[in-house]
């Protein structure tokens, strides 16, 4: 009786464990508290109580808009589902997807006004819609695949192995974009198709289905979008329809057979149609070798100079006292007129002050659960950093103003976006930041977004202000007061703002503007009269970020493949403005509330309800994906170790099941429950794996139960737990610490009860970062360290071990990103970067690339022959690389990324004869003495190697994270095993990489 009790004891704790696993909030819910659900005809709208206004804009419309998006393809909605909606994720963005089951996550947090989804009046809503469109778009099944749907899962359809990303974004951006609004109908975000047919560098449609890893990282949205636009007003929705129903339910074997047979037509030669239609303002492809512009790094020449022509990401271009500052958003690296300044990974913004004395960087952080955007000061009079201890602050910016200094920047809680100053407070000698102080906040009503904040020479600032899509420019005070609103001509967009006091006193503001039609172009406000000068020029590149410095207007040209940094001439024509005046104590009123200090950090305008319930996560966890698989592998330990065979070890005969809460993104905070027979021994296994943690790297475990039975006479057979902890930090500005632990404890039953321990825990410091445009310029060093340990043992006599076997292993990495000290153009590399790779012990080797002679290489393991690896080391340059970017005609399946040839010198160090079993750290004298005597082996050589990296271009693997590589090594060994023959040092290996 006791016994059975005991036994339900332990059942219960095991279940309260997993539930109090299975209802903790986790990935991008992690801390949230208060979860509620409010349901609509077809959504379950969950989120955190301080959501409640968001929440109550999709319950009162998220019906409505589905309702629109299925009307789009014919359909009417069929299917409901969860949407989810987090404030934690301090960087916007939204997903839709199908695994386990059908949902969509939405980021509820600001974003600038400049940037590509600055584009809509209802910013929750279109974001909705565009993932919603997902949805409805891979969900077109037949009864068949309804049916398979409803057995295996939602993701279960041919089209989730089909569609590409270019596709599913093709439909969700004409989606977006339908009412008018979008980023097909703002010229910001059609730059790049536009700058792509001037440049006479159009892609094939193959070339933006979203395998390639070049920018502009947005490719398969923009192309995809102007493309699909164009066959919906060529061809009609329902022929448009048609195509996603053949694709998505396999009617035809690839996508260009479904295109044929849905629009009649081929799809390259559609296609090229489109290219032709695509209309562009005629303008020189090379507006520096036209003589329209200047190059900024070399003036005088008449072509683009070596830094504006190896494929740089320049953006953030600033202007402040005698300083020019700017970002390569390669390595995160800031840089002045005087060259390289700093790094920060996760670097979004920088923003000089108007004195130059600070540059401000807005960065976005993964030291906490969810990805939070930060603020760093750097003083040039100090050389010193300051972190701004209030996290939320975006697009910030240091004013001097009365002799202090002081810190603005964006904020945003609930849809509502608010202006946020801070007074610098310094030490006694006043050198040196210590802290911020709060002095006020400005909070505007829903879809009024401050941004680009520029200070001015009086002590005041200037911003640019969207409500809706209508754009204004500002003047406030430190204590939150409008001062003065411009409103700029209705269908103007304007993306940023810049301010310069000439010499004779006269004071203007520089902004990028576009109109419809155009491309990005200069305008001018002056400060005293509000009058805007709006350029009527346009240029290939378009003009972004304008700044002056030194007597010229300096912008940013954002060109196909990358940006450049250029100088106006000043000769460009003008068509003048009169701007409107907004008087300032209305907008006051209406669109925004000042709060004096303290800042709230939770301050919300309205009082807004809806009928809601406290979230339940259970009723979500009978949704999921159902696998007619088994999934279990048995262990083999203690007395069975060395009777482990692989037919044995797989219980394949069975099912899985995969489910998870719904705002998993498909590959963390999942739950898997898997159970099945093995007919060669005759055993029944199960095990639940339940993956938990942050949505950035701060945390995150995965924890597997398990256990196996005999049907018959046996019974229990064994049981175990496993588990894998790892934490990755940001330390400083570039470097990142990890660790790691993976343990398991096995108990079973043999020739008596046994068990095993395993652990292993790791460590690792790294640097190392991307330090130019090159595809092979990094620079740093990382260096990692890991102890493990297995013991065996009988529950009968525990100290006599059956197994015991620990190891020390290490590796260590230095990058050089280029030896020659020149810029690559742009696709290529023939600076020489250099990667130099030690591991001591490591657990597999490529032993020096070098050939032991055929008795060796004919065993299957050359270490019974040449004993321990000791290490391995190379050092390689990377001789040339080229870009190919293109998909392989008659193969457009596979994308082929870029192609690069190395040389390199390879060495391993074996103990030969020295070699024993035990903790082999203890005997790392030992093995190097064996090294240099002769009684163990050093085997190196200089190799050549040429590699291709290519990715799937198919369903969703089409993407770049998903790139792979084939490598072809010839190798000349100089030391190697001593029986081999003069004619057999060189040597050929084939191998294949593969990057996720």
């Amino acid at each position: 009786m006791q016994k059975r009790n005991l036994k339900k004891c332990k059942l219960l704790i095991v279940i309260l464990l997993l539930c109090a696993q299975l209802s903790a909030h986790s990935g991008m819910l992690w801390g949230e508290k208060n979860l509620r659900v409010a349901k609509t005809k077809w959504f379950d709208i969950i989120y955190p109580a301080r959501c409640e206004e968001s929440a109550a804009i999709l319950y009162e419309k998220a019906d409505t808009v589905y309702e629109e998006v299925t009307a789009q393809y014919g359909l009417t909605p069929s299917f409901r589902m969860p949407v989810v909606i987090t404030p934690a994720v301090e960087q916007f963005n939204a997903f839709w997807t199908s695994l386990p089951y059908n949902h969509i996550a939405l980021y509820d947090t600001g974003s600038s006004g400049s940037s590509e989804l600055a584009v809509f009046s209802e910013t929750l809503l279109s974001t909705f819609r565009h993932e919603l469109t997902h949805a409805v778009t891979y969900n077109m099944k037949n009864g068949f695949w309804r049916g398979m749907g409803t057995i295996f899962g939602d993701c279960v359809v041919p089209g989730m192995l089909s569609v590409t990303t270019g596709m599913a974004e093709g439909a969700t951006v004409t989606s977006e974009s339908a009412a008018g609004e979008g980023r097909l109908n703002d010229e910001y975000a059609k730059h790049y198709v536009k700058q792509a047919k001037i440049e006479d560098k159009f892609p094939n449609y193959h070339d933006v289905s979203g395998a390639a890893d070049i920018q502009p990282g947005g490719a398969p949205y923009f192309f995809n979008g102007a493309f699909h636009q164009w066959l919906q007003d060529n061809y009609g929705l329902d022929a448009y329809a048609d195509f996603w129903w053949r694709v998505v339910n396999g009617k035809n074997f690839t996508i260009s057979g479904a295109f044929k047979k849905a629009f009649g037509i081929k799809l390259k030669l559609a296609w090229s149609y489109f290219i032709d239609d695509y209309e562009v303002p005629e303008v020189a492809a090379n507006p520096v070798r036209a003589g329209v512009v200047q190059d900024f790094f070399e003036p005088e020449s008449d072509d683009y100079s070596e830094l504006n022509n190896a494929g740089s990401y320049y953006a953030s271009l600033t202007a402040g006292g005698d300083r020019l500052a700017w970002v390569d958003y390669f390595g995160g690296r800031v840089f002045t007129q005087n060259g390289k300044l700093f790094s920060q990974s996760g670097l979004s913004d920088a923003k000089l002050s108007n004195d130059g004395r600070f540059i401000a960087i807005s960065y976005i952080s993964g030291n906490a659960a969810n990805e939070q955007a930060r603020v760093k000061l750097y003083d040039f009079e100090s050389d010193d950093f300051y972190s701004v201890r209030q996290h939320g602050l975006k697009e910030a910016v240091v004013l001097k103003s009365d002799g202090g200094w002081y810190l603005i920047g964006q904020k945003y809680n609930a849809q509502h976006y608010s202006i946020a100053v801070y007074k610098l407070l310094f030490n006694s000698k006043g050198r040196r930041v210590t802290g911020v102080e709060p002095v006020s906040e400005m909070v505007f009503d829903v879809e009024t977004n401050p941004y680009a904040f520029t200070p001015l020479s009086d002590g005041t600032f200037a911003y640019l202000k969207k409500h809706a899509l209508s754009y204004s420019l500002c003047v406030n005070s430190v204590d939150g007061t409008l001062l003065k609103e411009y409103a700029f001509p209705q269908g103007t967009t304007v993306r940023s703002l810049s301010y310069s006091e000439s010499d004779d006193g006269s004071e203007n503001l520089y902004f990028s503007y576009a109109q419809k039609g155009t491309m990005p172009r200069l305008g001018i406000m002056d400060a005293a009269s509000g009058q805007f000068s709006l350029s009527t020029q346009d240029i290939s590149g378009g003009v972004f970020e304008p700044v002056v410095w030194n007597g010229k207007v300096v912008y940013i040209g954002q060109f196909l493949r990358q940006s450049r940094i250029l100088c106006m001439n000043n000769d460009s024509d003008y068509e003048e403005e009169v701007a409107v005046t907004v008087d300032s104590e209305e907008s006051d009123d209406e669109d925004s509330e000042i709060i004096n200090s303290p800042i709230s950090d939770s301050y919300v305008s309205s009082n807004v309800s809806i009928p809601s319930k406290k979230f339940n996560p259970f009723p979500y966890l009978a949704r999921g994906v159902f696998i007619p698989l088994c999934s279990y592998t048995t262990d083999y330990f203690g007395f069975n170790a060395d009777s482990a065979k692989t037919y044995d070890a797989y219980f394949l005969a069975g099912a899985t099941y995969i489910t998870a809460n719904p705002w998993t993104n498909g590959g963390t905070d999942l739950m898997q429950v898997t159970a099945g027979y093995n007919p060669f021994t005759n055993a029944i296994g199960s095990a639940i794996t339940i993956t938990k943690g942050t949505s950035t790297s701060l945390f995150n475990t995965q924890t597997q139960i398990k256990s196996e039975f005999d049907p018959d006479d046996e019974g229990w057979k064994q049981s175990g737990i496993i588990s894998a902890i790892s934490t990755t930090f940001e330390v400083g500005r570039i470097s990142y610490l990890s660790f790691s632990n993976q343990a398991q404890a096995l108990i079973g039953n043999q020739k008596e009860i046994a068990f095993s321990l395993y652990d292993v825990v790791s460590a690792q410091f790294s640097n190392i970062r991307r330090a130019g445009p090159g595809r092979f310029e990094r620079a740093g060093l990382a260096v990692a360290l890991s102890y493990g340990r297995y013991y065996d043992a009988s529950f009968t006599d525990p100290s006599q071990a059956l197994i015991d076997k620990s190891a020390l292993a290490g590796a260590a990495k230095i990058c050089i990103p280029r030896l020659l000290p020149i810029e690559s153009k742009y696709g290529y590399t023939y600076n020489l970067p250099l990667t130099l790779d030690f591991s001591l012990f490591p657990s597999s080797s490529h032993y020096a690339y070098a050939f032991f002679g055929e008795e060796v290489a004919d065993e299957l393991n050359p270490k019974d022959r040449l004993g321990n690896v000791v290490f391995d080391g190379t050092v390689e340059i990377k001789a040339f690389s080229m870009d190919i970017q293109k998909a392989i005609p008659f193969l457009t399946a596979v994308y082929l990324n870029d192609f690069y040839v190395g040389v390199g010198y390879a060495a391993t160090g074996t103990a030969g004869s020295a070699s024993v079993q035990g903790f082999q750290t203890a005997k790392l004298g030992e093995y190097f003495k064996a090294i240099a005597d002769g009684r163990g082996y050093y085997l190196d050589s200089v190799y050549l190697k040429g590699g291709l990296e290519f990715t799937p271009n198919i369903g969703i693997v089409a993407k770049s994270a998903f790139k792979m590589g084939m490598y072809i090594v010839y190798s000349y060994s100089l030391r190697t095993y001593e029986n081999v023959k003069p004619t057999e040092y060189s040597n050929i290996t084939v191998g294949f990489d593969v990057n996720f």
